[in-house]
């Protein structure tokens, strides 16, 4: 005679439920932290693609760097970059599309990456002029000037979208963006000489202490 199979009891059922969300809870952090760490890596690589389209217009055009707010359209209209490549995997706006263009197609003004506007993508640290453009070899400090990072427009943190330029300080002006911890406290930086890099904010999760990481290095926002 073939013995009978003891159900479980609500007990032992109860206790196998436990014992499974005790061990979901275990790893669906470590799931979510390695999901993040592979997308901070593919945004890196974005930025070193950005970094390529840099060096290949600054190559052609006699040493130029191209100009805010404009600098991500002109990589792309001179087929230097594709336009998904401003998109960075960790930001989900619900509002502006990281790679939407504005209505004359010369400028992509809600890219997940900004440039720095005042010390790489304008002449203002050499004559106090925004509109003019800066040579490459202007730049004294090529691998510690910031080129471009992760960006939120402002008024950080309570947007969800990129903006095209980032300002050197902590600023609520809503037409500059704040650089943007999004990968685990880290920003995503690539750098005058093309490299591309993660920085961890050690301060206070805020405007004030996030740039009071990002301007440890005295030559990062200038180059001189």
């Amino acid at each position: 005679m073939k013995a009978v199979k003891k159900p479980f009891t609500l007990i032992e059922l109860l206790v196998v439920i436990a014992i499974i969300a005790i061990l979901a809870a275990m790893l669906l952090p470590a799931l979510k932290n390695a999901r993040e760490q592979a997308q901070s890596m593919n945004c890196i690589n974005n930025l070193k693609q950005v970094g390529q389209g840099l060096a290949m217009y600054e190559g052609d055009f006699d040493g130029w760097i191209p100009r805010y707010p404009t600098w991500s359209g002109v990589l792309v209209n001179e087929s230097f970059v594709p336009d998904d490549i401003f998109v960075c995997p960790s930001l989900t706006p619900t509002t502006y599309a990281q790679n939407e263009w504005n209505s004359n197609h010369t400028a992509m003004n809600y890219t997940g990456y900004g440039i720095n506007y005042k010390g790489y993508g304008s002449s203002y640290y050499i004559n106090g002029a925004y509109t003019g453009n800066r040579k490459i070899s202007s730049v004294q400090y090529p691998s510690h000037l910031y080129a471009a990072m992760d960006v939120l427009r402002n008024p950080y943190p309570d947007t969800n979208y990129g903006w095209y330029r980032v300002l050197n300080y902590s600023s609520t002006s809503t037409n500059v963006g704040t650089a943007d911890p999004r990968h685990n406290r880290n920003v995503n930086i690539l750098y005058a000489d093309k490299h591309a890099e993660s920085m961890k904010i050690q301060k206070p999760f805020t405007g004030d202490g996030i740039y009071e990481t990002l301007t440890a290095n005295t030559h990062c926002w200038t180059g001189l």
